[in-house]
């Protein structure tokens, strides 16, 4: 019974990490070019929930290598079995897998419309750049034809030999 409730409290903690990675899933859902930090902050922070889920999978795994049952209890955990096959005492570890699953299916789904608003912004992004650098030899231009020079009385309709 040990066993069981350790695994419930590991599993609780993966979903409490498991929604953190959803609210930092949510924030990469930017459209503006100011939101480039942001998206590299959340990026960053969901790297290190994973960490932190990925560690609570191994302290997971190791108790079911210790134990008698544990691969009923990773089948419970995992929801490979339906909840009437399940034994009374590990249905607590299959409603928190289901939670789980359910908040995995929901980043996943944030995750696909975050991806196309990314892919949106850098689209934007490289509009952008192509019209500055389009700018810039027009300026490039403009300066090697002595247009626009800081000294008003060197412009060839300014030139004093004339």
């Amino acid at each position: 019974m040990e066993n069981i409730e350790r695994i419930l409290d590991w599993m609780q903690e993966k979903k409490q990490l498991f929604l953190l990675y959803e609210i930092e899933t949510k924030k990469l859902q930017v459209s503006e070019e100011e939101a480039i930090d942001q998206l590299q902050e959340a990026l960053s922070v969901r790297e290190e929930l994973i960490g932190k889920i990925n560690e609570i999978d191994k302290n997971i795994q190791e108790i079911f290598m210790q134990t008698q049952d544990g691969e009923v209890l990773k089948d419970v955990c995992q929801n490979r079995i339906n909840y009437e096959e399940t034994p009374i005492q590990y249905r607590p570890l299959y409603q928190v897998g289901q939670e789980i699953f359910q908040i995995i299916a929901r980043i996943q789904q944030e995750d696909t419309f975050a991806s196309t608003q990314m892919q949106d912004l850098m689209q934007k992004l490289q509009n952008r750049i192509k019209q500055n650098k389009q700018a810039s030899r027009v300026s490039g231009y403009v300066k090697s034809m002595n247009y626009g020079s800081s000294s008003m009385n060197t412009g060839f309709l300014l030139n004093k030999k004339r």
